[in-house]
């Protein structure tokens, strides 16, 4: 590794460790400042950091194989898998894989009770103006716009499908950052997941505190998104009766946060808030790293985020506009994480390449 290639992973690292510290040292403070402490609980009732590697080693190698199987398609996956070793498996790809996984690790760990704790602290003030907003723009509730064309139980069971999926291709993203890709591409796109994670999913949804129209009438005993709610048991049962393991799982989710709200539950992954919808958000992001890959590979992950878009708001998680935050945001944070690698990641090389093999830096746009 030459001393370019190292000036510009320590930086990398750095710049990240920075972010993710920060991070964590406002959570400690928000929790510190409302009675909690302990709200950094690393590990205790909660996913570990070598939970985490396990999970993301074994998704990475799925993965890999995958992409080894398609790229070996008339030729000879050893010599995909040889190359990839002498090429791949350098101290500089250690060093950075390392410390987004570190980051990665701090960042989940933190979200959880971040976004426990916005619920308890501010509730849901906004509903009522994101929902007014919603009729404002759309004329009606947007989803009896989506429901003719995505309120059939099929329709709907596919795009709880692919709400499933975006948390495999959620954790297979980070991972792509951490072994795979062009290395300011990795960095860029690291340096922008943690970004949304921190600025979309924890400071934004803390400004915007709201429930989303799924727990209208439990936050507010105001029926009237009962409808929604009545449409979406009725095709859970329809679909239920075609097979017991196709029903709506987001009902069942939705009923487990509303009671780990109710019960101050205390666990991964246990939290309530709507705007921004980080679903939408992380896949804006990912459509626009897939689109740094190759175009079709860009338009299949843009296709994919409008029916996040779509089944947030048809699943009744979100109102509209609170997808269309979460990309708008999505887009500043991708110019803002190019910036910052341009600015403070490759300034030796004046935005250039780093010379390692794998390296193949183009100028970020």
């Amino acid at each position: 590794m030459n001393s370019e290639s190292t000036g510009a992973v320590i930086r990398f690292s750095s710049v990240i460790g920075t972010i993710v510290g920060l991070y964590l040292i406002a959570v400690y403070a928000f929790g510190a400042s409302h009675g909690d402490s302990g709200i950094l609980h690393f590990g205790r009732d909660d996913i570990l950091p070598g939970d985490l590697a396990i999970l993301s080693a074994t998704l990475a190698l799925v993965a890999y194989l995958i992409r080894t199987l398609i790229l070996s398609v008339g030729g000879s996956a050893f010599a995909i898998i040889s190359h990839d070793f002498r090429n791949k498996i350098t101290a500089s790809n250690v060093i950075s894989a390392i410390a987004i996984w570190l980051c990665f690790a701090g960042v989940m760990l933190a979200y959880t009770p971040m976004k426990s704790m916005i619920a308890n602290v501010r509730g849901f003030p906004l509903d009522h103006a994101l929902a007014g907003l919603d009729r404002d723009l759309f004329g009606m509730d947007a989803w009896r716009i989506t429901n003719p064309v995505f309120g059939s139980p099929l329709v709907m069971a596919f795009l709880q499908f692919c709400y499933t999926l975006w948390f495999l291709l959620m954790w297979c993203s980070i991972i792509f950052s951490m072994f795979l890709g062009r290395k300011v591409l990795r960095w860029r796109y690291s340096i922008a997941f943690f970004l949304c994670w921190i600025l979309i999913g924890s400071l934004a949804a803390y400004l915007l505190a709201s429930a989303g129209p799924c727990f209208y009438d439990l936050a507010f005993h105001d029926p009237h998104f009962s409808d929604l709610m009545d449409h979406l048991r009725r095709s859970d049962a329809v679909l239920r009766q075609i097979s017991p393991k196709l029903g709506l799982q987001s009902l069942d989710v939705q009923n487990m946060l509303w009671n780990g709200y109710v019960n101050h539950t205390d666990e991964f992954g246990i939290g309530i808030s709507a705007m921004p919808s980080m679903h939408v958000a992380s896949s804006c992001l990912m459509a626009l790293g897939a689109y740094q890959i190759s175009k079709p590979l860009g338009r299949a992950m843009a296709v994919f985020a409008a029916l996040i878009w779509i089944g947030s708001i048809q699943l009744g998680w979100h109102y509209a506009v609170d997808g269309i935050v979460g990309a708008a945001m999505t887009f500043a944070i991708w110019r803002m994480a190019g910036a910052i690698t341009t600015r403070f990641i490759l300034r030796e090389a004046g935005g250039a390449a780093s010379a390692a093999p794998d390296a193949e830096v183009v100028p970020v746009r």
